[in-house]
């Protein structure tokens, strides 16, 4: 049994944080382990090109990607999605961090 406390404890209490660069974490959720679920808010804008050139998803699956606005890279032990559901898709407002699976 995990000593967590459920996860709407978690998230129920929370403030938004305003980031250094001027980003604001509305909530996040810091799972078991390595694992973390992030909502950020769309204003200031954190540009989803921004997050593609930082995270370098997978080149072959960019269109699609745009078009439904969830985007997955892997790399160097970690797993990052993020998600853009502003009208015109060029905010991120989400996003998971985790550790993935060694093989």
């Amino acid at each position: 049994m995990s000593d967590q406390a459920p996860v709407t404890d978690q998230v129920e209490h929370q403030k938004p944080l305003k980031l250094r660069d001027g980003y604001i974490v509305l909530r996040y959720l810091q799972l078991e382990g390595r694992h973390a679920l992030v909502e950020i808010d769309s204003s200031p804008c954190f540009p989803v090109e921004k997050a593609i050139a930082v995270t370098h998803p997978d080149p072959s699956r960019l269109d699609q990607s745009r078009n439904s606005g969830l985007y997955f890279a892997t790399g160097s032990g970690m797993s990052v999605g993020f998600s853009s559901t502003d009208a015109k898709r060029v905010c991120v407002t989400a996003l998971e961090i985790a550790e993935t699976p060694r093989r």
